[in-house]
């Protein structure tokens, strides 16, 4: 199940009229349950940042957005999912998970490399590494 899919465009669209967590909360209230007020806070919040990374020529304006896309049998859904063409010819998928954080601090290539590698050998039901590290 997917609760908001639209283009790129109509993402963009939707996120300068401030319309986009009006959207995302009435569908999620009319596919799921009714949304907490911290979930509206965070897709208020997320989708803002989303659109400055997509407001760029580079990506296509008829790119695919989903919000809130159920995995199938699982309870666990993806956040934001950004599709379309590699090429042209190829589909391609991007799948982004949002993180509500007070504060971020940038850290060395090597460092950032070494989570990543870490998380992909952390089962799911362990402490993430790079929130072991912001603890």
């Amino acid at each position: 199940m997917l609760v908001y899919q639209a283009t790129k465009r109509e993402f963009m669209d939707d996120v300068e009229h401030d319309l986009i967590a009006d959207h995302i909360t009435a569908a999620f209230e009319r596919k799921l349950h009714r949304a907490n007020p911290a979930e509206v806070k965070s897709w208020r919040n997320s989708m803002e940042y989303m659109y400055k990374v997509l407001n760029t020529p580079a990506l296509p304006d008829g790119c695919g957005v989903a919000i809130e896309f159920s995995v199938p049998y699982t309870s666990s859904r993806i956040d934001f999912l950004l599709t379309g063409r590699q090429d042209g010819a190829r589909d391609a998928a991007v799948i982004v998970e949002l993180k509500q954080r007070q504060s971020l601090e940038a850290v060395p290539t090597k460092t950032a490399k070494a989570l990543y590698a870490a998380r992909l050998a952390t089962p799911s039901t362990e402490t993430a590494p790079e929130t072991a590290l912001l603890e």
